[in-house]
Formats: structure tokens, C-alpha cells, sequence
């Protein structure tokens, strides 16, 4: 499968927050070709192992790459007598975009096709012009009359709900789609180990290439995840956002004047471990790949807020994003090179020797 057919592949599979089996199952597959060995947890968290050859000790030292695959969506949640299914947000959905969009609910019996009805803007105008888009106002219509029916069809409630839009390519290297966030961080961290795989390259230890889970309803996933693995650096890949869009006004509130196509966002934060930070600009300095800085202070709503409290020394790479959390997101495919290439040889750096515990002033 060539890289490209990978990546739309893996952003168009289901991963809908706590029902992400699908896209792990379809990414174990690949990835099994580049690692020693493939491993999930209870929770779906799944992670691939290349085993160092050349560790000099009997404690490995562990270092953890991470990117989230869970994508925001909805949950069956009320059908009514009339078959209309009434969902609540699974994850930051913004209930304005949900307005006429196609839906598929995955139900355990396969897949079930739907809309989310609106009201026409003719009754609006008539004397409804009250109606706004907010919780209790979204409903789903699956072609069904009756509650008897939809449940027939096989849908039951806690089925999850996902936007029926495919990603595609705009312009040759501009990628849009819904659940880029944070999809394209674990096609960025896969093509890092494929690269690792492919130079065939010794690592002095042990490296974990993960997909966590339920990272948009709190980061549970990288909690379960860290516990499990015990890394000594853990390497968190997300997005950033854009600071393009016109609608926009704060932009000094987003940390940093990122647009796509700046490369890569190197975060520091309340989370990140300052050496460990200084290594990945060093190494961009060293290689010429091109990043942008970025602050955070308290807690920036990524995986880094989590691994960080295990006392592990932590390090948030990004790229920027536009139209987060919509279906519509946007990414430059140049940004995503400087991304894979920065990682890949800030790996080549880290020895089990280094030291992060302390900031060299």
C-alpha cells in the first residue's frame, strides 16, 4: 500500500471515542510490518514495540511516541415513538455543524445510514425563528416511523455516531477531513518508524509507537497507557491551531502566529520537560527543519497534560491545523514531512544515558 493510500485510509476508518477497535485493528495490520511485535490493552490502546538490539543493560530504557485516535462524534442517547433518535456529544463536537450532515450509527450489526433533520428556514421565518441549534433540538432521522422500527434496524442506545464525510486532497498537499485531530499524528509517528525500519536503524532502546484512546473525553487513554509501559520519555504528538481564520479576533491567545505550511510547533509548557524540548530544537537547528515556538501555560488539552504527572519527560510536538473539531479540518502535507523528519532524528539523539531530570541553565 503506498503511504497515501495508508493515510486517507486511516482517517476515513471509524474511531469514534470508546468505540475505536476498527481503526486499531487496520492500523495493527500495517504497522506489524515495522515492529517486533504488536500488544492492546483493555481499554484498546494499542501499541507497537521495536526491541533495542544494542541496549547495553538489563533494564530497558523505554521512550514512548504517542498520538490519539479517537475522533469526536455523538451517542444514541433517546429514540423516540416517532423513530427519531436523540444523541448527546461523545467528545467536543460543536452541535452548530451537526445541522443536515449525513451520519452513520455503528450499530454491533453493521452500519446504519441517517441525517440530522433541521427545520426548514421557510418555518423559521413563520414564527419559529426562536429554534436554535443546541442539544435538545438535534435529532436524527434513519428512514424509520416508529421506535419498534429503528430498534428492528438494529440500533441501540450508546451506538455511536460518526459523520458520514470522507477526507480528501485539495490542491495536491492541503488534506481535509474530519478526526485529523489527532488521526495525522499517528500517521506521522507510523511513517517515523517505517523510516526507522526502512534505514534500518539501531536504537540504544526500546521504542513505543502508540494509539491512544479517549483522548477527547479527558486523556484516560495515555493514563492506562503510561501506567502499562513505564516509558522514560514520553514524545506527544497533536495540532495546533491555525491562526489564519479570519473569524479568529484573539490571536494572542493561541500561543503561537501558526499558519500551515510554518513546519512543525514545538510546545513549551507547563508539561513539556525543558531538555528535553532543547533536543528537538537542537536537532531541528542540526537537520534545517523548519518549526515554529509555542507556549501553553496550565492545562493545554492534549495527552502531554497526563504523561507528564508520571514524572516521565515530556515532549509536545505539533503541526498547525485549521478547522479544528470541524468536518472540515485542514492540514498542509509539507508540515507533516518536517513533522516525520524531526521526530525521526530527534530519536537518533537520544541516548539511555542522557540525563533529563534536570534544566541545564
Amino acid at each position: 500500500m503506498k503511504d497515501k493510500d495508508f493515510l486517507l485510509d486511516l482517517i476515513n476508518t471509524p474511531s469514534p471515542v470508546m468505540y475505536e477497535s476498527k481503526l486499531q485493528k487496520f492500523w495493527s495490520d500495517y504497522i506489524k510490518n515495522y515492529v517486533d511485535y504488536v500488544k492492546e490493552d483493555n481499554y484498546g490502546n494499542t501499541y507497537g514495540v521495536i526491541k533495542s538490539k544494542i541496549y547495553p543493560t538489563k533494564e530497558p530504557f523505554k521512550v514512548l511516541i504517542d498520538a490519539h485516535i479517537d475522533e469526536i462524534s455523538y451517542v444514541v442517547n433517546h429514540i423516540d415513538d416517532n423513530g427519531l433518535i436523540h444523541p448527546i456529544k461523545n467528545g467536543g463536537s460543536d452541535i452548530q455543524l451537526a445541522l443536515s450532515k449525513d451520519i452513520t450509527i455503528l450499530t454491533k450489526n453493521g452500519e446504519v445510514d441517517g441525517v440530522f433533520g433541521w427545520i426548514p428556514i421557510h418555518l423559521k421565518r413563520d414564527g419559529d425563528a426562536s429554534i436554535k441549534p443546541e442539544a435538545k433540538n438535534l435529532f436524527i432521522d434513519i428512514g424509520a416511523t416508529s421506535k419498534e422500527e429503528v430498534i428492528n434496524m438494529g440500533v441501540e442506545i450508546g451506538d455511536p455516531i460518526i459523520y458520514n464525510v470522507k477526507a480528501r486532497f485539495l490542491n495536491d498537499k492541503f488534506l481535509v477531513g474530519k478526526s485529523l485531530d489527532d488521526k495525522i499524528g499517528s500517521y506521522i509517528n507510523t511513517m517515523v518508524v517505517k523510516k526507522i525500519f526502512e534505514n534500518k536503524k539501531q536504537l540504544p532502546y526500546d521504542l513505543y509507537i502508540l494509539n491512544s484512546v479517549q483522548e477527547e473525553v479527558g486523556g484516560f487513554g495515555i493514563q492506562i497507557a503510561t501506567k502499562n509501559i513505564q516509558p522514560d520519555v514520553a514524545i506527544i504528538f497533536d495540532v495546533f491551531f491555525d491562526s489564519t481564520n479570519p473569524l479568529v479576533s484573539s490571536k494572542k491567545m493561541l500561543g503561537c502566529d501558526a499558519k500551515l505550511g510554518d513546519g512543525a510547533i514545538l510546545t513549551n509548557s507547563t508539561c513539556v520537560q525543558k531538555n528535553l524540548l532543547n533536543l528537538f530544537k537542537e536537532t531541528a537547528s542540526v537537520n534545517n527543519i523548519k518549526y515554529k515556538n509555542a507556549i501553553s501555560t496550565g492545562n493545554g488539552g492534549t495527552n502531554a497534560d497526563k504523561a507528564f504527572l508520571n514524572n516521565i519527560p515530556t515532549a509536545l510536538i505539533s503541526i498547525p491545523l485549521k478547522y479544528m473539531h470541524t468536518t472540515v479540518e485542514m492540514i498542509n502535507m509539507d508540515d507533516v514531512e518536517e513533522a516525520i523528519n524531526l521526530i525521526y532524528n530527534t530519536l537518533l539523539e537520544i541516548d539511555y544515558k542522557q540525563d533529563f531530570r534536570y534544566l541545564k541553565l
